[in-house]
């Protein structure tokens, strides 16, 4: 099978990063406005925000963290695992320690802002090593971040028994029977799907952990191999048709539950949480399969796109908040304030980046960047060799 082994990223993974970020920024904005709780409301709301963001909130966790399973496998083939954990630490928690310290506090701040003076009143908390409101440890959107590096921890063992010679027949034996295309639509989510009912009435958080970790190795696994990674390509109107149908009774089942993440009432399985965990799956392939057939090609300017992502991802749901808070003050329609805050929210976070991040080696580094390589000396013109 080691033949058979990607050996570099593919560009679909970039594009769809991009499009999942994106979609990211305005279901987070639309929190804003929906009727569901979240750390900052605008006065007026309206339930039609839910239906749309219940669509966005099944799929796009799950897709990042199958993105992020099938870059770390990437990733780990420029390392051996001493130098792969040390580039982790430099890529997730790094960003995520300057994350709770610079980047999350004004969340907690703006939440909160009528008991405070000033910021500055706010943030002496944070420096007494308390760095959140009344002492509550909450990472906000940077959960992710703290999620992966568990993840691409517990990954290390699969990487390296896909990247070794150990046992090729029964690796490729293993693989040939994953990527039958049924196979491929059916066992994984009723994996996914095992792990919850174990986990959920009892240990939810534990049902929350697995549910994204899932989704991880599944990338790691999917995206291991070339000559099988293509039959999810190949497949493409499988998981699109099979998403179509299983969306069919989730929409007419929503509005009864009111909510369409797996088992997020930590209940015992309803139907509409079990349909969902396969819907979740489809969807996800769909993006990869149609991915694949799409977006094999990157233009020069798209490599800096991509690695604006990041940045944008850890500074965004901050910028939304901050954004919101003043917007709701406004007596503009709710509407206008939706887009108003996306649009914002993005020129903001993509002048951050190219103003105060890109550019400087600190600040790339606190970010979970490549550091940019220093410029060779010139030689003086006429020197002799």
């Amino acid at each position: 099978m080691n033949q058979y082994l990607v050996k570099s990223r593919r560009q679909e993974l970039d594009w769809l990063r991009v499009f999942a970020i994106l979609a990211l920024v305005f279901y987070h904005t639309g929190l804003l406005f929906g009727p569901w709780t979240w750390d900052m409301k605008n006065p007026e709301t309206n339930e039609n925000y839910a239906y749309w963001m219940a669509f966005l909130h099944g799929w796009r966790m799950p897709l990042l963290f199958f993105i992020s399973g099938a870059g770390t496998f990437f990733a780990f083939g420029k390392f051996n695992t001493p130098r792969f954990i040390v580039e982790r630490v430099k890529r997730l928690i790094v960003p995520l320690i300057f994350g709770m310290v610079v980047i999350l506090p004004p969340q907690d701040y703006y939440q909160h802002i009528q008991e405070y003076d000033n910021y500055w009143d706010f943030y002496k908390s944070v420096l007494d090593y308390i760095p959140y409101y009344q002492g509550v440890a909450n990472l906000h959107h940077l959960w992710f971040l703290s999620h992966l590096f568990i993840f691409s921890l517990l990954g290390i063992p699969v990487i390296l028994l896909l990247r070794s010679t150990y046992a090729d027949s029964l690796k490729a034996t293993f693989l040939d029977f994953l990527f039958n295309p049924i196979v491929l639509l059916l066992l994984p989510p009723v994996l996914i799907l095992a792990t919850q009912i174990m986990f959920v009435p009892f240990h939810p958080g534990r049902a929350h952990f697995a549910f994204y970790c899932s989704f991880f190795l599944a990338g790691i696994i999917c995206y291991s191999s070339t000559f099988h990674v293509e039959t999810i390509g190949n497949n493409r109107k499988l998981f699109l048709f099979s998403s179509i149908v299983s969306l069919v009774p989730i929409i007419i089942l929503y509005k009864g539950q009111g909510q369409i993440y797996p088992f997020e009432s930590h209940t015992l399985c309803s139907p509409l949480e079990v349909i969902a965990i396969f819907a979740v799956w489809f969807l996800v392939m769909t993006l990869i399969g149609y991915g694949q057939y799409y977006l094999k090609r990157t233009p020069s300017w798209f490599t800096r796109v991509s690695e604006a992502t990041y940045p944008v991802y850890i500074l965004h749901q901050t910028v939304i908040i901050v954004i919101g808070y003043y917007m709701g003050k406004l007596p503009w329609g709710i509407n206008t304030k939706f887009w108003s805050v996306s649009l914002l929210t993005m020129v903001i976070c993509i002048l951050l980046y190219e103003l105060v991040i890109r550019p400087f080696n600190v600040m790339r580094f606190l970010f979970g960047l490549k550091l940019k390589p220093q410029k060779s000396k010139v030689a003086v013109a006429g020197q002799p060799d």
